[in-house]
């Protein structure tokens, strides 16, 4: 986990690769054993998706890397403001679109969350915030 988006250039598509390859080069200085390192390094590129987690500990990074969609709704607006400002570089139509498309492709999964635990804990308020969501940006293209 502490090498999850160790690398993170909003710019870039290619963070969750360079931050395994940081990963596994620090990982193989430390002398760990190559199994262990492939694991976290599949665990790492894995966030890219969020889609088939490796196994139990790829599952609980997913979840709590997604765990913020799930969050109190003025936590969860606040996330999104923040995510905004950090995409500054993207058109407002660019990143309605991009956003659009990223959170209706959560909405059709049959689970937002990988784990037992956090479906329980957050697939609930997870699809409410990105329900509302939704429905808020389409209001402001109505509003245009």
């Amino acid at each position: 986990a502490f090498y999850h988006d160790a690398i993170y250039e909003p710019e870039s598509p290619a963070n969750e690769r360079a931050s395994a390859r940081l990963a596994r080069k620090d990982l193989q200085a430390l002398g760990w054993e190559p199994e262990r390192i492939d694991h976290v390094v599949a665990m790492i590129e894995g966030t890219k998706t969020h889609l088939d987690p490796p196994d139990a500990d790829g599952a609980t990074l997913f979840d709590a890397d997604l765990a913020i969609l799930g969050a109190d709704p003025h936590v969860y607006d606040g996330y999104v403001e923040a995510v905004r400002a950090e995409y500054r570089h993207i058109s407002d139509t660019d990143w309605d679109l991009g956003r659009a498309a990223v959170l209706q492709a959560f909405l059709d999964r049959p689970n937002i969350f990988a784990t037992a635990g956090g479906r329980q804990r957050w697939e609930r308020s997870a699809r409410t915030n990105i329900e509302r969501e939704m429905t808020l940006s389409r209001r402001g293209d109505e509003g245009a």
